[in-house]
């Protein structure tokens, strides 16, 4: 399990290794480099334990090359997935689950257990590799209408406490939770503290110290209207 586990990961960070230098302008990316090693242990999770290690690698490879197809169809359609969860977790899960009907090998020191449509020996296993192809996408199928009805649920219900809304205020999403909720400092902001600092040694260098504080917010102003113009070009 954890050598396939493993090679899983190695077949996921190998293809998004291979795509990013050939596709990427040779431009290698940690948030490239993490998506298809994160793909490919989640599209291997599901069946690590019944294929081999040479699937399991393969198994890694698709679940990148898949991943990065989800997540960038979501970034196409403009839904927010700031973490890539959908493309790494919802994607991949149900591929991974799905794989385990073509790539699961027999063990004997398992007994019984799933045979994949690319291992079967004979038609009775292809006949029960079928079987449970069709069990697995169907068993992925309701677990997803299953989760976008109960998420739809509880977030419609949780929108109607105040305290518990989901929508942001538009001054925010422009400033960034990272600042307003957990302190944290991000690129913009700190294009922002050296925009401020910019502002504040001119208006000490002009000798009018008393504009400084109109200035900062004249300075943030204008650099929190370029990035709402951005935004609504891109849209």
């Amino acid at each position: 399990v954890m050598v396939n586990t493993t090679l899983g990961a190695v077949g996921g960070g190998f293809t998004a290794f291979l795509k990013m230098t050939l596709l990427n302008e040779r431009k290698i990316t940690a948030e490239g480099l993490s998506h298809g090693v994160l793909s490919g242990l989640v599209a291997i999770t599901a069946g690590c334990l019944w294929i081999g290690n040479g699937s399991s690698f393969v198994v890694g490879s698709l679940g990148a090359i898949i991943g990065m197809i989800s997540k960038e169809a979501i970034e196409w359609a403009k839904v927010d997935d700031v973490v890539a969860a959908v493309s790494v977790h919802g994607a991949n899960g149900f591929f991974g689950t799905v794989a385990i009907a073509l790539w699961a090998e027999p063990w004997p020191c398992l007994g019984e257990g799933p045979v994949g449509l690319f291992f079967a020996r004979n038609p009775e296993e292809s006949a029960a590799a079928f079987s449970l192809l069709r069990v697995q996408i169907w068993g992925c199928l309701l677990i997803t209408a299953f989760s976008m009805i109960t998420t739809f649920i509880t977030v419609v219900v949780m929108n109607q406490v105040p305290t518990l809304n989901f929508r942001l205020e538009r001054c925010m999403e422009l400033s960034g939770l990272d600042e307003l909720e957990h302190g944290m400092v991000n690129e913009d902001q700190d294009f922002k503290v050296a925009i401020r600092d910019l502002v504040e040694n001119l208006a000490k260098g002009s000798g009018k110290p008393s504009e400084l504080t109109l200035a900062c917010q004249h300075a943030l102003k204008c650099i929190t209207l370029q990035h709402a113009m951005t935004e609504s070009k891109r849209s």
